[in-house]
């Protein structure tokens, strides 16, 4: 089968029973496919439950169907499907040379006569709608002048309604043809204010009190579509990962009065380090060029004055300072950062201080108990496959909800006493042990 043929998508099963629960056109060739393995097989056009469905019957597909075989269709061919004379000295269309149907051409072929594309007039009121909802959804965030065609880009066809084939509205498909003469149209309803700079045709301002713009109804798009793609992506890969230990490394990087020691030892200020690092590379390397080694306790090293500015207080006035206690001064003067690695993934580099996962055991609402899991989303979790996943290995009801105080941080709450089943979930996941901190409160109030 070639590229824009219509489909049918059904669950698999052995016996080729199930029903069909989406359409589509083929993203490839079905030759592709095979060899590559790879790619988007199929551009949907529409789907069970999607908004074509919703504003039609609403019938559920059956639970199963019965396939008729593709020579059967050939012999018997429903009435209303007519197939296109062809000159007699040609093969007929979905047979080889030998006379044999080809995969199943024919039916998909005959499929596909009865679609009718879009008509001009259709994608005129696609196009323009979406210019309407992406003005009402984003007017805060608008800036003028804006170009026309950035406005094309990035507003109005990621804003076409997400059954809509995107191939077929567009500009080019509409009765206006071009960009200007369509969002001239928009400015004559009042909407828009248009004006030429340097050649480019930008959008001055916008009515966004206008009663197009205030009636226009929320649907899904495209953009809907494609944030879904990418967040079901992000699962897959978040799963792929499933079982491949991550190693957490915690990095200091110079800052304020701490660059002199960097300096000094020709050690780079803009760089991270390890502990190791800070010791070997910088504390004991600028300690030995000094000659700053206490004379008899080896462990101890004399403070100057660079030194003094970077590991001691304005009211300290210490002497000497032995080795691991300087150390973990310089640790302290220096910005927290750390590395996250797992195999499949690119290390991350972050700013900050790492933190555990935390898993708290306690009661509300008297003697129920429930289990709260926070600060996930450092070692790659996503806060809906985490709440799903534990709801299945619980048997227990999930929720989510933002952390208190951090909105970007997300909390999920398990019934129940589940601290052991969340722990053996993240360590499957790959996370260290160490990063998992477990508190029963209800533990405690037992012990009271």
């Amino acid at each position: 089968m070639e590229e824009g043929e219509l489909v049918c998508i059904a669950a698999y099963s052995q016996d080729g029973d199930q029903p069909p629960v989406a359409v589509g056109q083929l993203g490839m060739s079905t030759q592709k496919i095979e060899e590559t393995g790879k790619g988007k097989a199929v551009l949907t056009l529409h789907t069970y439950g999607d908004t074509l469905w919703q504003k039609g019957g609403k019938q559920e597909p059956p639970k199963e169907i019965t396939i008729v075989s593709l020579s059967a269709a050939v012999e018997e061919p429903e009435p209303q499907i007519h197939a296109p004379q062809t000159d007699v000295n040609e093969p007929a269309a979905g047979l080889s040379e030998g006379g044999t149907s080809s995969s199943n051409h024919q039916l998909s072929q005959a499929q596909a006569d009865p679609v009718e594309t879009l008509a001009a007039s259709d994608v005129d009121d696609i196009l323009r709608n979406a210019l309407l909802y992406y003005i009402h959804a984003s007017f805060e965030s608008l800036s003028f002048p804006y170009s026309a065609s950035v406005l094309y880009a990035e507003g109005i066809l990621p804003f076409r309604p997400s059954d809509t084939n995107p191939s077929e509205a567009v500009i080019k498909n509409s009765s206006f043809k071009k960009l200007k003469p369509f969002l001239k149209s928009i400015e004559k309803d009042g909407i828009l204010k248009l004006k030429e700079m340097g050649g480019e045709l930008n959008i001055m301002a916008v009515d966004e009190q206008h009663p197009d713009v205030q009636g226009v109804k929320k649907y899904r798009t495209l953009a809907d579509e494609d944030k879904r793609e990418a967040k079901a992506r992000a699962i897959e890969e978040s799963q792929a990962a499933n079982a491949k230990v991550m190693t957490i490394q915690e990095l200091y990087k110079p800052i304020g009065n701490t660059t002199a020691l960097f300096n000094a030892v020709k050690a780079s200020s803009t760089s991270q380090y390890s502990i190791i690092q800070l010791r070997d590379d910088v504390l004991s390397k600028y300690i030995s060029e000094h000659s700053l080694t206490h004379p008899i306790e080896r462990g101890y090293f004399k403070i100057d004055e660079t030194l003094k500015k970077v590991l001691l207080k304005k009211n300290e006035s210490e002497e000497f300072l032995r080795r691991d206690d300087g150390l973990q001064r310089l640790i302290g003067a220096c910005q927290p950062w750390y590395e996250i690695r797992q195999e499949g993934r690119v290390p991350e580099l972050r700013k900050g201080k790492p933190s555990p996962v935390s898993v708290i055991i306690k009661t509300r609402q008297g003697k129920r108990a429930v289990t709260l899991v926070t600060n996930f989303e450092l070692f790659f979790l996503l806060a809906d496959q985490l709440s799903e996943d534990l709801r299945k290995l619980c048997a227990a009801q999930t929720s989510i909800s933002p952390v208190l105080g951090k909105p970007n941080l997300m909390e999920v709450l398990v019934q129940g006493k589940q601290g052991k089943a969340v722990t053996d979930y993240l360590l499957e996941h790959g996370i260290p042990k160490k990063w998992i901190e477990v508190d029963d409160t209800t533990e405690k109030k037992k012990g009271k």
